[in-house]
């Protein structure tokens, strides 16, 4: 059988959203909310590094981020072609409608090309934070930084909740 992808949308969202506001709309959860724990403690084995071929992926936890604190990591991967580099969050598979996103910078001022969880995003070709984010209906693999080519990138405070609206 065929799968298809059929709701998918990338957009980056301006301004600081660390703060999430929480809602009585939404019972099951008792508000919105980020599901992912340990988003500030990269070094909490939830996060792993998954290679494939002779790929590489370095990461440097403690780094600055978007607000001045060390709550950072910095991913440096090396995949040559054929082969990847991944860094995930590794407990959440989920076959339900939810929004993803995620602080990230380059380090060099390349507008990398990149999956943030299932959808490729391209940053901005710049060295400032923004928040990417993604929307999927289908089935995910979870909230993973992947990267097919050399990256040198700076990830904060991500990010997963249900629906399809990112807190603010």
């Amino acid at each position: 059988s065929e799968f298809y992808i059929t709701n998918i949308s990338v957009r980056e969202i301006p301004g600081n959203h660390l703060f999430q506001a929480t809602s009585t709309a939404r019972p099951l959860l008792s508000g919105r909310r980020n599901t992912l724990t340990y988003t500030e403690d990269f070094s909490n084995g939830i996060w792993v590094i998954d290679l494939s071929g002779a790929a590489t992926l370095t990461k440097t936890i403690g780094q600055a981020d978007p607000f001045g604190t060390a709550t950072a990591v910095r991913l440096v991967a090396s995949a040559s072609p054929g082969s990847w580099a991944g860094f995930r969050y590794d407990a959440e598979l989920t076959s339900e409608q939810v929004i993803r996103s995620a602080y990230i910078k380059s380090n060099t001022g390349v507008g990398y090309s990149m999956y943030l969880d299932d959808t490729i995003i391209t940053l901005s070709a710049d060295t400032e934070w923004h928040r990417y984010e993604v929307s999927e209906s289908q089935f995910s693999w979870g909230t993973r930084f992947q990267f097919a080519v050399n990256a040198d990138v700076t990830v904060a405070f991500p990010q997963m909740e249900f629906g399809t609206q990112l807190t603010t």
